[in-house]
């Protein structure tokens, strides 16, 4: 069951839609008490389709990445259907609670045969294969540091010594000028 908190902030945020569907009858009562008991039954657990990626050999094959937010953290997903029935759910990532990283990693995506899609994110730090007959993702670091930088410092599930080498290795993989720049240390080339 859901934690006391949710449960008031669910009551504070209804309670102020009831208020403001008082003065603007765009908002139905009844609707968001519809709502109010789906997130209930629910227990306060979601999963948003974000993007959706078709087969183009196979159009009844569709893959999704789906997010599931949580308090600490989003769990990232792929999804993939056939005939709108759910085939396949393989867990790609754990991230702290921002959306910020999500178009640099998991926006992108291809097919590459029935069994794989692939994301080869923005960066050009990581690429993640998403086999679904072996149901798990293989990340690929095309970086020279042991983990990909900014991918690692986005997991929500490592610890603070992780984090911290990320966050090194981050800086180091910047151009002098913007390294100084975010870390407040200028270095001046005299």
């Amino acid at each position: 069951m859901a934690g006391k908190r949710n449960l008031i902030r669910l009551d504070v945020i209804q309670t102020a839609l009831y208020r403001i569907a008082d003065h603007d009858k765009k908002l139905d009562k009844k609707k968001l008490d519809e709502i109010k008991n789906k997130i209930l039954q629910q227990d306060f657990l979601f999963h948003f389709k974000l993007k959706k990626f078709p087969n183009s050999r196979d159009r009844k094959l569709i893959a999704f990445n789906v997010v599931n937010p949580l308090m600490d953290r989003f769990i990232y997903y792929v999804s993939a259907e056939r005939d709108g029935v759910e085939i396949h759910k393989i867990e790609v990532y754990q991230g702290i609670t921002d959306l910020y990283y999500y178009s640099m990693f998991f926006q992108t995506g291809k097919w590459k045969d029935e069994n794989t899609l692939i994301l080869p994110g923005k960066k050009n730090e990581v690429e993640t294969h998403v086999k679904f007959d072996q149901q798990r993702a293989q990340h690929i670091n095309l970086t020279q540091h042991p983990h990909p930088p900014m991918f690692q410092m986005m997991r929500a599930n490592v610890d603070k010594k992780e984090k911290d080498l990320a966050l090194k290795n981050w800086f180091q993989s910047l151009p002098p000028n913007i390294a100084s720049i975010i870390t407040d240390e200028p270095k001046l080339d005299l």
